[in-house]
């Protein structure tokens, strides 16, 4: 059970007898945190960066169960990178090049590559799928900056998945992304032509 109040420069996560602050600042439909000003309200002060990360992902699944919603905006591919590394269990590799880029190769062959525009505030990811050594596009995103993180954790926790569909010549079309809710609600008539990677 995941517990989220606070104010307007500030919200309290409350999970599994962890209790942390974050400040940041109140938007209409939802808070934004920065992911640098944080403070632990039951441990003294110490901050346990691995402990930090669990709690982030506790909101993030809490994001899906409330209407009011809590972001935390990335403007640096270098903090990216460092967060997610701290993410327990990340899947495949994942690597920066300072703040140009960052690249996250999966174990079922997607590949992430993605890179911050701070005129538009939004992030370009380029997502693909290695095919007998060759890489094949499957599409463009344009994630907003507080979109970014919980994007890419949703792969990470398998709330999104890509499944490639066999055509009625026994050929796999290339991957499409699906939530795995709605994945799982197609009848087994259609799902049985999908395989997920």
């Amino acid at each position: 059970m995941v517990t989220i109040k606070g104010t307007k420069w500030y919200v309290d996560i409350i999970s599994d007898k962890r209790h942390g602050r974050f400040g940041g600042e109140l938007g209409g439909k939802a808070f934004y945190a920065d992911i640098d000003d944080f403070q632990w309200i039951n441990s003294g002060g110490r901050i346990d960066e691995a402990s930090k990360i669990c709690l982030i992902l506790d909101a993030l699944e809490a994001n899906h169960e409330n209407a009011f919603r809590f972001f935390f905006p990335f403007e640096k591919v270098s903090v990216l990178v460092s967060v997610l590394q701290s993410v327990p269990g990340l899947m495949g590799r994942l690597y920066g090049s300072g703040e140009e880029y960052f690249q996250w190769e999966l174990p079922n062959g997607i590949v992430f590559n993605g890179s911050h525009n701070a005129k538009l505030h939004e992030w370009y990811v380029s997502v693909f799928y290695q095919n007998d050594g060759k890489e094949v596009q499957l599409m463009q995103l344009h994630p907003k900056e507080e979109e970014i993180f919980e994007l890419l954790i949703d792969f990470q926790t398998g709330r999104k998945v890509f499944a490639a569909k066999t055509d009625i010549f026994g050929r796999k079309t290339p991957p499409k992304m699906y939530d795995k809710d709605k994945f799982d609600r197609m009848s087994d008539r259609k799902k049985v032509r999908y395989s997920v990677l």
